[in-house]
């Protein structure tokens, strides 16, 4: 490592996620719990686990739990089951692209009927191109996201309960 002279300044890139993760705990304190999102898994084990895996590692970097029941089933109360379990108020669809064509506008509709108030999809705008409405997603879950402005703002979120 190199010395630092007097007056010089570090950027520690993990900073700001270190921020985020002391926000988590002090509403670990004050709540009893960390905030939380529910992964809502489409598909096949197969189908979803790359972006199940990325999006509850994203959450986790910014100090929120994501709780996965495993695959749900659009139209089958496993969504709305899955809500009422977990407490959330927000939700993370995860996917392959053909399966979000297939079921994501459901799935959103589905999420938002049993009480979440932001629905994120783990993947590109794209997928979804034609959900309009209360069936497209709030927000879009991706690699090239600003991801310490994206966990902020849900924090934010989750701390206030305010809507999309």
């Amino acid at each position: 490592a190199e010395a630092v002279e007097p007056g010089q300044s570090v950027a520690r890139y993990a900073a700001a996620f270190e921020a985020l993760r002391d926000r988590s705990d002090a509403f670990l304190a004050a709540g009893g719990a960390r905030p939380t999102a529910l992964l809502a898994p489409l598909g096949s084990v197969a189908e979803h686990n790359v972006r199940t895996t990325f999006a509850s590692n994203l959450l986790a970097s910014g100090g929120i739990d994501a709780v996965n029941p495993g695959p749900l089933e659009v139209g089958a109360e496993a969504i709305s089951a899955a809500v009422k379990a977990s407490g959330a108020t927000v939700a993370v669809l995860c996917g392959t692209d053909k399966r979000y064509g297939e079921s994501a506008a459901a799935a959103v509709a589905e999420l938002r009927a049993a009480g979440i108030t932001k629905v994120l999809l783990a993947g590109p705008e794209k997928a979804v191109a034609d959900a309009t409405g209360d069936s497209r997603p709030d927000g879009f879950l991706t690699a090239r996201i600003d991801a310490v402005s994206a966990l902020t703002e849900l924090l934010d979120f989750i701390e206030t309960g305010s809507s999309k």
